[in-house]
């Protein structure tokens, strides 16, 4: 008999949201389980796709009072009768935490740990109340396990993984350096949310530098967000001529394939677990340049497979960017040492395996 899964996210264009939709279509081509799914109605769905793979859903209702919200997940749970519960999100565990033991007996999991902030004060008390609730929590860090004071007994890391049928089977080169307005220039990419955490106001800060010294390169920013009209409007009162604003794209593996390498920067508020971006430049043979907090070390190791900087530290981002454009030979070195970390630690084969791992302790299997 197959087992039920209700998973609580959203299908937004984020790396969890994109780990939980890589995971719902492998189970269900596995074909051993039955997958719901509830999301917020009101994100938009960038992942659109992985409805085909569930056997039902339901969407939540945003707009309504808190105590409307926790019925709403409450009636599904009953209706779906799941043997299991995976939570993508704090605000999903707290509507189940609130009524768990109303709810039909179900093995927990909460599996929203994606960063390595620190907890405030009302946030801690949330999770808190879900680790001593929950059967198993899941971080895609070592680094997040710590910030979030995770339980050891009921922890574990699954890192994120990189599905390989991703890498592009043709050449499309031209083709999307022709959309981009590109001819020979090289492009240096950062891709993410263009909200508070991702720093691209040093990346524009490194670019002006590297302005002065390398010719014929663009900056591509991939993503869309709250801060993007504001990024946008920095760079043309600064006259920055080669920086392109290519919004959200479905098709990033193209981008990739464009690209020289690839930039994470984040700021002081903001830790990574384990970035998805980073492990897919990094998949595609990209060298990764990444701020050095979070889970990002333990997956770019300094001068073996890319550089770790310091928060806001523009001028080593300048000179690190400068040091891969101009050798190949180095270029290279990181490529190769990129794809072989991927390959090792950070296959899709694993994490759905690890996952399967946690899922079949339900039963005590």
């Amino acid at each position: 008999m197959k087992k039920r899964i209700l998973f609580l996210g959203d299908l937004g264009g984020g790396g969890k949201e994109r780990r939980m939709s890589e995971l719902i279509r492998y189970l269900s081509e596995g074909g051993g389980y039955d997958i719901f799914l509830m999301l917020n109605k009101d994100i938009r769905r960038d992942y659109p796709q992985t409805l085909n793979f569930v056997t039902g859903y339901r969407e939540i209702d945003f707009n309504c009072g808190i105590w409307n919200r926790i019925k709403q997940v409450g009636d599904y749970v009953k209706e779906v009768r799941p043997d299991i519960v995976h939570s993508w999100h704090e605000y999903f565990s707290l509507y189940i935490d609130l009524q768990k033991p109303l709810l039909p007996h179900f093995y927990y999991i909460a599996g929203f740990v994606a960063d390595a902030n620190p907890d405030g004060f009302l946030r801690g008390l949330a999770d808190k109340l879900t680790y001593m609730l929950s059967d198993k929590v899941i971080s895609n860090s070592k680094a997040g396990l710590i910030a979030h004071h995770v339980p050891i007994k009921k922890s574990t890391v699954i890192y994120n993984g990189f599905n390989e049928d991703r890498i592009p089977k043709e050449d499309k080169r031209e083709e999307t350096r022709k959309s981009l307005g590109l001819v020979q220039e090289s492009v240096v990419m950062m891709a993410g949310r263009m909200q508070r955490g991702k720093d691209y106001n040093t990346f524009i800060d490194a670019i002006k530098l590297l302005n002065n010294k390398v010719n014929n390169v663009k900056y591509l920013f991939v993503g869309h967000g709250e801060y993007e009209e504001r990024y946008k409007a920095r760079v043309k009162s600064e006259e920055i001529e080669n920086i392109i604003f290519t919004g959200f794209r479905k098709d990033i593996e193209y981008i990739f394939q464009i690209a020289e390498l690839s930039v994470l920067c984040t700021d002081e508020f903001h830790n990574e677990g384990v970035s998805n971006v980073i492990m897919e430049s990094m998949a595609m043979g990209l060298p990764v340049i990444a701020t050095r907090s979070g889970g990002t070390p333990e997956i770019v190791t300094d001068g073996e497979n890319g550089y770790l900087i310091s928060v806001g530290d523009a001028n080593t981002l300048a000179t690190r960017i400068e040091k891969i454009l101009k050798s190949d030979e180095l270029r290279m070195k990181f490529s190769d040492k990129a794809k072989e970390t991927v390959r090792g630690r950070f296959s899709i084969g694993k994490m759905v395996g690890d996952y399967i791992n946690v899922y079949q302790k339900a039963d005590g299997e």
